[in-house]
């Protein structure tokens, strides 16, 4: 468990260093336009809130990915290990990507780690939204708990989301998953 929590932890003090970058180069941008030069103070502090905020909303997204994670029981948490260390397909998400397991699928999603096991499954479902030209899917996982686990596919990657459907007919059943139509991106 501490190689999957660490990976999704690298990949998010990556994913915050870049941003970190951006905010820092606009700072420099704005300090070499003379009409805006006077307001520098304002937007430095106003880049450290925005920095501050999204610090604190990813680790307060790391402790609930943490304390969901703590839900598997013993066996679980040890098959997960043994599963994530051998070779599994693995496919790009929205801001990640979904690893799908013999037994679990993990997927790092928006900032999200999430953890579920075939098991706790009790249906998928799959829709589309259009995004130009492409027809972009994403997958609301309907756990036993009566929770529900979104995993968007981003528009660059819009292809995975036919293999990864696949896996999930082949490993849980058709019965399960169910094959989706096209919303509106104003509705989603």
């Amino acid at each position: 468990m501490k190689k999957i929590i660490n990976g999704f932890l690298k990949k998010e003090v990556q994913r915050f260093g870049l941003y970190v970058a951006g905010l820092i180069l606009c700072l420099i941008a704005v300090s070499f336009i003379p009409e805006v030069r006077p307001l520098l103070p304002v937007f430095a502090v106003a880049f450290s809130g925005i920095i501050i905020l999204a610090l604190s909303v990813s680790v307060a997204r790391f402790l609930q990915s943490k304390t969901d994670t703590h839900s598997l029981s013993d066996n679980e948490t040890i098959m997960l290990e043994q599963q994530y260390t051998t070779k599994h397909p693995v496919y790009k998400v929205a801001y990640g990507e979904i690893h799908l397991l013999h037994d679990f699928i993990i997927s790092r999603n928006k900032s999200r780690l999430v953890v579920i096991p075939l098991s706790r499954i009790e249906k998928v479902d799959e829709r589309f939204r259009r995004v130009g030209v492409h027809r972009v899917p994403y997958i609301t996982f309907v756990l036993d708990t009566g929770k529900h686990i979104s995993v968007d596919f981003s528009s660059r990657h819009y292809k995975d989301g036919e293999p990864v459907i696949n896996w999930l007919i082949e490993r849980i059943g058709m019965e399960k998953v169910e094959r989706g139509t096209e919303k509106s991106s104003l509705l989603r």
